[in-house]
């Protein structure tokens, strides 16, 4: 999968998935600015084991997606 990054926040036990490869044009984001191609090849993407062995230890009651759309490597 091309998630790069798992967040907790324990108050409102939500986790949030950050995913690459967004195939929106929105006019304000970053994310494309900050992860060019060229800088994708030295993110370490989480396979799917690894994503849910994050998110069965803290047992979240939200999961948040954000940055793009989910996809297979």
């Amino acid at each position: 999968m091309n998630i790069h990054r798992v967040t907790y926040n324990p108050d409102k036990k939500s986790c949030t998935l950050y995913f690459i490869g967004c195939n929106f044009n929105c006019v304000c984001c970053y994310w494309k600015e900050i992860y060019r191609l060229e800088l994708r090849r030295n993110i370490r993407f989480l396979n799917t084991d690894e994503v849910l062995a994050l998110l069965v230890r803290v047992m979240p009651k939200r999961v948040n997606i954000l940055s793009g759309a989910p996809e297979e490597n």
